[in-house]
């Protein structure tokens, strides 16, 4: 019983930070918008004339992922390794993740290169 109160008290004092830190910003933010406040200003200078939109090439966006994904992993599994095992273990765990660690992406980069290169001599 005691943990519930305890979770149900945390997660009203988490609301009630959240509340203070965005009741302020909308009670105190701009409702008049003008030209001024509207246009784009970067270093006292004017905006470039013509479409701001440009085309955005996502040709690393898949390693920027698994880069993501995998340091998360990093650091959690290198906590697991250390924390309730002996030297040796903990030694042995540390050498398994990070091999686990420095393979697991490369691998993905080969699949996703080997599938850009199938793919293209497909379409051709």
């Amino acid at each position: 019983m005691l943990s519930v109160a305890w979770l149900v008290v945390t997660v009203a004092l988490v609301f009630a930070f959240v509340g203070a830190l965005l009741v302020p910003g909308y009670v105190y933010s701009p409702r008049k918008p003008s030209g001024a406040k509207k246009s784009t200003f970067d270093c006292g200078e004017d905006p470039a004339p013509g479409e701001a939109w440009s085309s955005f090439k996502f040709q690393y966006y898949p390693l920027i992922v698994i880069f993501a994904v995998f340091d998360a992993a990093a650091i959690f599994l290198f906590l697991w390794a250390t924390s309730n095992f002996s030297a040796i273990t903990a030694i042995v765990g540390l050498a398994f993740v990070g091999t686990l660690l420095v393979t697991m992406p490369v691998i993905i980069v080969t699949i996703e290169r080997v599938y850009g290169v199938v793919s293209a001599r497909d379409d051709t």
